[in-house]
Parts: C-alpha cells; structure tokens; sequence
C-alpha cells in the first residue's frame, strides 16, 4: 500500500476552513483534480453515454 503522508493541524493555530483546504488539495494531488468536491459547489460535471 502507498505510504500516507498526511500533516496534522492544530486547531488553535490554523482554522477549520484552512485545515479543510489543505486537505482537499492533498486529495486532489494523490488522486487527481475532480476527485472531491464540496457538495453545493457548481462544477460542471461531464456526462458519458452508456
């Protein structure tokens, strides 16, 4: 299994929004842009015909 490289945050130096972005850019670096998203958030989503 690949080798987890997560960073820990304390809370009362960095704020939960940051702390969020922070992990939603490490997601979308391992595992490519559009893995995650925020729900509510208005990205165009691709449609593929079956």
């Amino acid at each position: 299994m690949a080798q987890s490289t997560l960073r820990l945050v304390e809370e009362s130096s960095v704020d939960k929004s940051k702390a969020l972005d922070a992990a939603l850019s490490q997601i979308e670096r391992a595992f490519g842009k559009g893995s995650i998203m925020r729900l509510g958030a208005n990205e165009q989503v691709v449609e593929i015909e079956t």
